[in-house]
Protein backbone atom coordinates (compact mmCIF):
# COMPACT_ATOMS: atom_id res chain seq x y z
CA UNK A 1 0.00 0.00 0.00
CA UNK A 2 1.21 3.63 -1.21
CA UNK A 3 1.81 6.29 1.38
CA UNK A 4 -0.29 9.09 -0.29
CA UNK A 5 1.00 11.43 1.91
CA UNK A 6 4.49 10.79 1.05
CA UNK A 7 3.63 10.36 -2.49
CA UNK A 8 2.19 13.62 -2.90
CA UNK A 9 5.05 15.58 -0.92
CA UNK A 10 7.56 13.98 -3.50
CA UNK A 11 5.31 15.93 -6.32
CA UNK A 12 5.55 18.94 -4.60
CA UNK A 13 9.79 18.68 -4.43
CA UNK A 14 9.59 17.55 -7.90
CA UNK A 15 8.19 20.25 -8.90
CA UNK A 16 10.39 22.44 -7.30
CA UNK A 17 13.10 21.43 -8.58
CA UNK A 18 12.62 21.11 -11.75
CA UNK A 19 9.65 24.54 -12.36
CA UNK A 20 9.69 24.78 -15.87
CA UNK A 21 6.74 23.38 -18.03
CA UNK A 22 7.26 20.15 -19.64
CA UNK A 23 6.52 21.63 -22.73
CA UNK A 24 8.76 24.73 -22.58
CA UNK A 25 12.24 23.80 -24.08
CA UNK A 26 15.62 24.63 -22.11
CA UNK A 27 16.13 28.28 -23.86
CA UNK A 28 12.99 29.33 -22.89
CA UNK A 29 14.05 29.04 -18.91
CA UNK A 30 17.21 28.14 -17.73
CA UNK A 31 18.05 28.67 -13.94
CA UNK A 32 20.02 31.74 -12.25
CA UNK A 33 23.80 30.34 -10.89
CA UNK A 34 24.41 31.63 -7.78
CA UNK A 35 26.98 33.50 -8.65
CA UNK A 36 24.84 35.59 -10.79
CA UNK A 37 22.75 36.49 -8.16
CA UNK A 38 25.17 36.66 -5.18
CA UNK A 39 26.46 39.97 -6.86
CA UNK A 40 23.37 41.97 -6.34
CA UNK A 41 23.38 41.16 -2.38
CA UNK A 42 22.33 44.24 -0.14
CA UNK A 43 21.22 46.13 -3.62
CA UNK A 44 17.37 46.39 -4.23
CA UNK A 45 16.41 44.31 -7.10
CA UNK A 46 12.94 43.22 -8.61
CA UNK A 47 12.74 39.41 -8.97
CA UNK A 48 10.10 36.81 -11.07
CA UNK A 49 10.35 33.78 -10.16
CA UNK A 50 9.40 30.40 -11.88
CA UNK A 51 5.93 30.65 -10.58
CA UNK A 52 5.38 34.66 -11.96
CA UNK A 53 5.89 35.93 -8.31
CA UNK A 54 7.49 39.02 -8.12
CA UNK A 55 9.51 40.36 -5.07
CA UNK A 56 11.31 43.77 -4.66
CA UNK A 57 13.54 44.83 -2.01
CA UNK A 58 17.27 44.02 -1.01
CA UNK A 59 18.32 41.10 -1.35
CA UNK A 60 19.90 38.93 1.59
CA UNK A 61 21.13 35.60 2.03
CA UNK A 62 20.48 33.61 4.71
CA UNK A 63 22.98 32.57 7.11
CA UNK A 64 24.43 36.80 7.52
CA UNK A 65 25.11 37.44 10.90
CA UNK A 66 22.59 39.55 10.71
CA UNK A 67 20.18 37.29 11.11
CA UNK A 68 21.49 34.99 13.70
CA UNK A 69 18.58 35.36 15.86
CA UNK A 70 16.08 34.58 14.07
CA UNK A 71 16.33 30.52 12.76
CA UNK A 72 13.85 30.81 9.89
CA UNK A 73 17.03 33.20 7.91
CA UNK A 74 19.86 31.68 9.55
CA UNK A 75 19.74 27.60 9.73
CA UNK A 76 18.73 27.05 6.14
CA UNK A 77 21.77 27.29 4.04
CA UNK A 78 21.85 28.78 0.27
CA UNK A 79 18.52 30.17 0.13
CA UNK A 80 17.58 34.21 -0.36
CA UNK A 81 15.17 36.85 0.24
CA UNK A 82 13.83 40.30 0.80
CA UNK A 83 13.69 43.23 3.06
CA UNK A 84 12.98 46.85 2.99
CA UNK A 85 15.96 48.52 3.94
CA UNK A 86 19.39 47.27 3.64
CA UNK A 87 19.76 47.45 7.45
CA UNK A 88 16.29 45.88 8.50
CA UNK A 89 15.84 42.44 10.01
CA UNK A 90 12.52 41.75 8.89
CA UNK A 91 12.13 39.62 5.86
CA UNK A 92 9.40 41.05 3.17
CA UNK A 93 9.53 37.79 1.05
CA UNK A 94 9.54 33.83 1.17
CA UNK A 95 12.55 32.44 0.76
CA UNK A 96 14.21 31.27 -2.37
CA UNK A 97 16.61 29.67 -4.07
CA UNK A 98 18.79 31.27 -6.77
CA UNK A 99 17.05 27.87 -9.05
CA UNK A 100 13.69 29.65 -8.40
CA UNK A 101 14.30 33.00 -10.06
CA UNK A 102 13.43 33.92 -13.58
CA UNK A 103 14.09 36.97 -14.27
CA UNK A 104 16.22 39.70 -12.35
CA UNK A 105 15.60 43.61 -12.55
CA UNK A 106 18.06 46.19 -11.05
CA UNK A 107 16.00 49.09 -9.52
Amino acid sequence: MYDLRRLEISIIHEEMRHPCPISSSFEEYHHMKRSDLEQYLNQYITVTLFNDTTYSGYLHKTREEAFRNDPNLYWKPNYYFFTETPDSLICTSPLFRCSHVKRLRKE
